[in-house]
């Protein structure tokens, strides 16, 4: 997906030359909705993950089907996940 990319630390715009960035924005979407907790999204407030929070939490099956839930939302394929292990594989349907 093409869109108006974002500085990966801050969050902020990316400006290039004082131009927007715009460029894939897969992984940076993906980003947003794993971190950001439902109702922060203020378009959508359904959609989000706030993963942050699955550290206190040992229902490792609750937040593998809300990833799944949240990324069907966005039109994102799961490929695979595996939260013991870190790792999310996933892309846009075309």
């Amino acid at each position: 997906m093409v869109g108006i990319q974002l500085i990966d630390s801050t969050g902020d715009l990316k400006i290039t030359n004082g131009h927007l960035s715009i460029g894939n924005t897969d992984y940076q979407n993906q980003y947003i909705i794993l971190t950001s907790p439902p109702g922060d999204i203020k378009m959508f407030p359904t959609l989000g993950v706030g993963i942050e929070q699955m550290a206190n939490d040992e229902n490792i099956n609750q937040w593998q089907h809300s990833i799944r839930e949240n990324f069907k939302a966005d039109n994102i394929t799961l490929e695979n996940i595996n939260l013991k292990q870190g790792t999310i594989q996933a892309s846009y349907n075309n």
